[in-house]
């Protein structure tokens, strides 16, 4: 279980490389992608057996976590003039971290006697509906 939350920072410099020197709709669209392909992954658990599939899972999301991050500065570059730049940076930048700060204080009372492999759908349900809004959002 320790390897699932290494995920993150193993997959990090390769999905930075992955997305550097690409545009803010294909860094988007991979992210959508990598987002579907997790969560598909994830509600297909139902056994100890199938552990693989929730180490393919996180490593998807370890390579799109880094995609999450790329993105702020593209977009404030194209949509604020240079005054304002810094500041819609930060600030989506630090509204990723509330929200996931947010998401921690509020599973234990949404999955309140709930099994794991109930939450493991629950959450694969928000990653695929963001992963839509994505696609939809850049065709």
């Amino acid at each position: 279980m320790d390897l699932l939350a290494a995920y993150g920072p193993i997959f990090f410099f390769p999905g930075v490389f992955l997305a550097s020197g690409r545009g803010l709709r294909f860094v988007a669209i991979a992210l959508a992608a990598l987002m579907l392909a997790c969560a598909g992954l994830r509600a297909l658990v139902h056994s100890p057996e199938q552990v693989w599939m929730l180490h393919i899972a996180h490593a998807l999301n370890g390579l799109g976590g880094s995609l999450v991050l790329t993105p702020p500065p593209q977009l404030a570059l194209a949509w604020f003039p240079a005054g304002e730049r810094a500041t819609a940076t930060s600030v989506s930048l630090i509204a990723n971290s509330v929200g996931s700060a947010v998401g921690f204080l509020l599973i234990p009372f949404l999955t309140n006697g709930l099994s794991v492999q109930r939450m493991l759908q629950i959450v694969s349900g928000a990653q695929a509906f963001g992963g839509v809004m994505l696609l939809v959002y850049f065709p």
